[in-house]
């Protein structure tokens, strides 16, 4: 019985002593949150004044255990919308966005749900007019697993993209040719929406029926990829071999055991020879997903109209948590 008691007071005294220690890390993470961002400063202003406005390479400054903390994370709001009356008095021909750049901490520990998000627009790859969307995965999570400067967030996307110059339109074909390098962008969903709202013209949500571990594992991996600038400078990105598809493809794999796997390539005596069409063509995500297993739900919004809509009622629900969040950090300090 006294052995027992031993094992368990050990036992207390070690989870107190673990807990102790990644509320001290955690705490002195989150004391230095935006740190680089403060006094209205942006020190990496001048390094990204040429390149396309909506990409930066988030720049890791601290990572322990399951917390990551970096700067260049895309949070943006709302300009105006279609219709609104500007301050020069005239009228917003449609929806834009105020791009905002600052930190985020990241705690593994509370991602709650993972899924696939397909912004659609249309395209031109010569004469040819198609429809075709761009991969990203969505991170929730649950209150405090994202905190920036400004205040908790919910969620997390990766976007993996062609790292271009400002003014310059993404090109398929050019895509082909290894002329852009590669940059994974890390933001909120709200922002993501935003970016829909003005440049796309559709967004399809795949939620993935994902472990808690496998949700860990992708998060893991999609901060790992996206902050490993060196990493990422050694491959091109490319239209079908190295794209926003093929990379989200990799990192569902990478949540999963062998046999339930994605198949990304064709094999010839071993060896790889071409990728598989269900990992390069957005429009072959869905069922992808549904043929492995992968899907739990999904919603489709298209059209701007609707997407506004979609985004009012996310934006509904996010401040009704923000609020919940502010009470009860307020009664726990």
């Amino acid at each position: 019985m006294k052995f027992t008691r031993l094992l368990l007071s050990l036992s207390l005294i070690g989870a107190f002593s673990f807990n102790t220690i990644f509320a001290n890390s955690y705490s002195t993470m989150q004391s230095k949150l935006g740190e680089s961002f403060r006094n209205s400063a942006d020190p990496y202003a001048d390094e990204y004044i040429k390149k396309d406005p909506l990409t930066r390479f988030p720049a890791l400054q601290s990572q322990n255990e399951n917390l990551w903390m970096f700067d260049n994370f895309r949070n943006s709001t709302l300009k105006c919308r279609k219709g609104d009356i500007l301050e020069n008095g005239e009228k917003c021909k449609k929806a834009k966005m105020k791009i905002s750049w600052t930190s985020a901490l990241v705690d593994i520990n509370k991602v709650k749900k993972v899924s696939l998000v397909m912004t659609t627009f249309n395209t031109k790859i010569g004469p040819i007019k198609m429809q075709t969307g761009h991969a990203q995965m969505l991170f929730e999570f649950e209150s405090g697993g994202v905190m920036t400067p400004e205040g908790p967030v919910d969620s997390l996307v990766n976007s993996y993209e062609g790292y271009r110059d400002k003014g310059t339109i993404f090109n398929p074909i050019k895509g082909m040719r290894d002329a852009y390098d590669s940059i994974m962008v890390l933001g909120t969903f709200s922002d993501v929406m935003l970016k829909a709202l003005t440049i796309f013209n559709g967004i399809q949500i795949y939620e993935l029926n994902f472990t808690k571990e496998q949700m860990k594992i992708a998060l893991t991996n999609t901060l790992a990829i996206s902050t490993n600038r060196e990493k990422l400078a050694k491959k091109k990105y490319h239209t079908t071999r190295n794209s926003c598809v093929t990379n989200q493809v990799e990192i569902i794999n990478s949540a999963l055991p062998e046999e339930k796997r994605i198949k990304e390539w064709h094999t010839f005596l071993g060896a790889r020879t071409f990728r598989t069409l269900y990992s390069i063509l957005p429009g072959k995500i869905p069922k992808t997903l549904r043929k492995a297993g992968l899907m739990k739900s999904e919603i489709s919004r298209v059209g701007r109209e609707r997407m506004l809509e979609y985004y009012d009622e996310y934006q509904k629900t996010k401040n009704v948590k923000l609020q919940q969040y502010r009470v009860f950090n307020s009664l726990y300090n």
